[in-house]
């Protein structure tokens, strides 16, 4: 399957389904890939607040509707209800703020056996400065690919990198500088 868009499709190419693809980034990077991939795909379902409604339509199963952040068997049983494609999963935080390491980890296993089973693709994005590395390593583990962004000082310029840090298919790539604007790959960062 084809993401439709341009930069992912060309550092990770076709992604089988049934695939777990975890982003890693700095705040608020994983939002915006989320909302381009969001306004390029009818067959997805989002997993996020209700505030988030808004932003992404009604594509969007929030908490309270038909699964709670508090009790955690109803996540997996809502994705399996899920009849789109895509699943985008972006409740990552909250569950850590709210439940133990493990727990949360345990649930990431058994949400990522049902899309593997259902043969969907889900997407997750994580905030690698508001996680643990012990649980950062245990939802990598889990995800099929793994993607990682990062912001790196140049002076006084921020530039942004990307590279595949797991895939199904090819090894571990160097960074490549990310325009967010434009949402294009450039060249490779030193």
């Amino acid at each position: 399957m084809n993401l439709r868009i341009p930069f992912l499709n060309k550092i990770i190419g076709e992604i089988a389904d049934g695939s777990v693809i975890l982003l890693e980034c700095d705040t608020g990077i994983g939002f915006h890939v989320f909302l381009e991939i969001a306004k390029k795909h009818d067959d997805l379902t989002i997993f996020a607040h209700k505030r988030l409604k808004r932003v992404f339509g009604k594509k969007v199963i929030y908490p309270n509707d038909e699964y709670n952040l508090q009790q955690l068997y109803t996540i997996p049983l809502a994705i399996k209800k899920c009849k789109f494609k895509i699943v985008m999963f972006t409740i990552l935080h909250d569950l850590f703020s709210i439940h133990s390491t493990d727990s949360v980890c345990n649930l990431f296993t058994e949400v990522a056996n049902i899309v593997r089973d259902c043969k969907k693709i889900m997407l997750s994005s994580i905030d690698t400065k508001l996680i643990s590395e012990r649980a950062l390593s245990m939802l990598e583990n889990e995800s099929d690919y793994v993607i990682e962004i990062r912001e790196f000082m140049d002076g006084l310029k921020i530039k942004r990198g990307i590279r595949v840090k797991k895939s199904l298919t090819k090894p571990p790539s160097d960074f490549y500088s990310l325009d967010l604007e434009k949402l294009e790959i450039g060249d490779k960062l030193i």
